[in-house]
């Protein structure tokens, strides 16, 4: 029995040995299979700087590190474009979506103080020349309405006009016949006395008394808040010598600082919403009735106006607030806000608005219908500066797509390098073949672009991943749609020189930059945020009139960065934390990136462009420095030595 049993045991181990010598037969046989069908590496690349190639392995030229193997991920499709393997595609996260029309909203931010409406500013005046023997209002702020006590005064000539009065009432009280001569004249005396400041009441008073009065009490005419006393007792006063100024506070003017880039998307009659220190979380409502005509060459803003009730007196003039208004962007959009169609304006006041024809309650001027009124405005600038569509909502609604509106591509598709915008478009006829596109742009709507040339309706454009595919063509030998002329940088870039005028406040530009980035590096949020109003500070010391001493050509060639780094510098204004301000300056590096390489800094310290493969989700951002030792910006103590400097601009 016991030697059936070690017979039996003997042929299960036999046949388990036999089962584990075939599957790791198996096994190796699929690895060998795998490893025969993986093609041998034939190109060797940097993955820092993937430009730099060769073929065979070792170190690359400008960053040291070990050059990695291209395996068959990445193949040459054609001039601008590349084929890159499904693998390769799933390795490097590239997302796709399809260009669409549709309405893009935008919430403009901007910020102001609470004004008097200058329309009910009014001004007391002396109707006579005297002396202001007692002033009943002695101070500004306090509030007065029509018929109020104002002030004392002796005046020789109503002490006169009084004396005439009086004689002429005894000539009619006495008069058996009273004579149509003796009225008129009594008439003419009391009419004299009401042009010198007197009211009904106290001209029937004094014949009420038929005794003169030295000292004449002056009235309000007007009703509001004194705000501003102009004459002290004791003062000799002259006829039209300002007393006091005094406004109504049931209307005041909210005067808002708007961006020049974002004046495209405001219009007369839109609703906005603002904030004021005094009640947090509370909100208010105007409508916009003015957009000034110049733009302030120093902040780079313009000056909007809003009208709103006062209700209960709570707003005050003075009061800082910050404002939001939502606007829709459509290529069939009209400059007028609908609800205003049928209505009837006031051309000199736009605040009035009636829904018949009539009189401006202001001027007395005839409306005009609102139509010939935005007609005429919108030719002058007046009102509207561009073509807005319905923002009637206050808060976007979604409207369905139609012909009219926008070709819009989300802003993580662009890939902005100064005056140019460069997406990818994925091929509809080759499988993973992605085509490098230069785009015209039109306005930013929030995370979206307009899209004025270059892509149509159902293109499939890389959101995720672009900069990767950037480098994909590197690695291929092709230059980087970034920088088409990369290989000979200095014999397409003309260096363009600029007068002293400009250099100066250029070299402010640049200096508060980098102390921006070096804060950055600290990772100190407030300091950054202190470096970063410098930078616009800089900013706005490049505008008029240094500007203006620059030449026609280079003017030209400066204006292609202005809109670009002004809405970068305005974006990271508003940022909430570090990291978010992180991702606006790598916008503005872009921006100043470009204009290191155009304009010739002359004898100004050396500049020098660095680059980090795995910034923002390993999209890849560049930046300056000062010298040549690598500090992040983007990590800073997290990775402070990730990235590679590329060179020194400009050279």
């Amino acid at each position: 029995m016991m030697q059936h049993r070690k017979l039996a045991l003997v042929g299960i181990l036999f046949l388990a040995s036999c089962l584990v010598a075939f599957w790791i037969g198996t096994r190796q046989g699929r690895v060998e299979g795998d490893a025969a069908s993986e093609p041998e590496a034939t190109t060797w690349y940097c993955s820092m700087d993937p430009h730099i190639t060769l073929p065979y392995k070792g170190k690359c030229s400008i960053c040291g590190m070990d050059l990695i193997p291209l395996r068959g991920g990445v193949v040459d499709a054609g001039p601008r474009s590349v084929k890159m393997t499904s693998t390769a595609i799933a390795l490097a996260g590239i997302e796709t979506v399809k260009v669409e029309r549709k309405s893009v909203d935008l919430r403009i931010r901007m910020s102001g103080k609470i004004d008097f409406d200058e329309t009910k500013v009014k001004t007391v005046t002396a109707w006579v020349p005297g002396r202001l023997e007692r002033l009943y209002v002695d101070y500004a702020g306090v509030p007065v309405s029509k018929g109020d006590h104002l002030a004392d005064i002796y005046s020789p000539k109503l002490y006169e006009a009084q004396k005439q009065l009086l004689e002429a009432l005894k000539t009619v009280e006495e008069s058996a016949v009273v004579s149509e001569r003796s009225r008129l004249s009594l008439e003419a005396v009391r009419k004299r006395l009401q042009l010198l400041g007197l009211s009904a009441e106290q001209i029937t008073a004094i014949e009420d008394r038929k005794t003169l009065e030295e000292h004449m009490l002056m009235n309000s005419t007007v009703a509001g808040v004194v705000i501003e006393k102009l004459a002290n007792v004791g003062d000799y006063v002259e006829t039209g010598a300002p007393l006091y100024k005094v406004v109504s506070l049931d209307h005041l003017w909210v005067k808002l600082d708007a961006y020049e880039s974002d004046l495209p998307w405001l219009r007369y009659g839109q609703k906005v919403s603002f904030q004021t220190e005094a009640y947090p979380g509370e909100e208010f409502e105007g409508s916009v009735t003015f957009i000034d005509w110049v733009v302030d060459d120093r902040t780079r803003t313009t000056k909007v106006r809003l009208i709103v009730k006062n209700e209960g007196g709570r707003l005050k003039p003075g009061m800082f607030v910050r404002a939001e208004a939502y606007s829709s962007f459509e290529n069939a959009g009209t400059a007028m806000d609908p609800s205003l169609a049928g209505k009837w304006i006031s051309p000199m006041h736009p605040e009035i608005v009636k829904s018949e024809p009539g009189l401006c309650d202001v001027c007395g001027m005839d409306l005009v219908p609102a139509e010939e009124f935005f007609r005429v405005n919108e030719k002058h600038k007046h009102v509207m500066l561009g073509h807005v569509g319905d923002a009637e909502e206050k808060k976007p609604a979604k409207r369905p797509a139609s012909p009219g509106v926008p070709l819009v591509i989300p802003t993580s598709a662009a890939l902005l390098t100064g005056p140019r915008a460069v997406v990818y478009v994925k091929s509809s006829k080759a499988e993973g073949v992605f085509e490098g596109r230069d785009v015209v742009l039109g306005p930013r709507a929030g995370d979206y672009y307009v899209v004025l040339e270059g892509l149509e309706e159902g293109d499939e454009v890389v959101v995720r991943g672009n900069f990767k595919i950037d480098s994909a063509l590197q690695i291929v030998a092709k230059p980087s749609m970034m920088n088409p002329d990369k290989s000979k940088p200095t014999e397409k870039i003309e260096k363009l020189a600029v007068p002293e005028g400009f250099a100066a406040p250029l070299e402010a530009l640049f200096s508060a930059y980098l102390e921006l980035s070096r804060q950055l590096v600290a990772t100190d949020f407030a300091k950054s945020k202190a470096a970063h109003e410098v930078v616009a500070k800089a900013w706005g010391g490049l505008s008029e009139p240094a500007a203006k001493t620059l030449d026609d050509k280079t003017r030209a060639v400066w204006g292609t960065s202005t809109k670009s780094l002004d809405a970068a510098i305005r974006s990271a204004s508003v940022a909430k934390d570090v990291e978010e301000l992180r991702k606006h300056f790598g916008e503005i590096s872009r921006v100043m990136i470009d204009v290191a390489r155009r304009f010739d800094r002359g004898d100004a310290p050396a500049l020098y462009e660095a680059y980090c493969p795995m910034a923002f989700n390993d999209a890849g951002a560049a930046w300056i420095q000062a010298d040549k030792a690598v500090l992040n910006p983007y990590f800073g103590d997290r990775m402070l030595r990730c990235g590679v400097v590329r060179g020194e601009l400009g050279k």
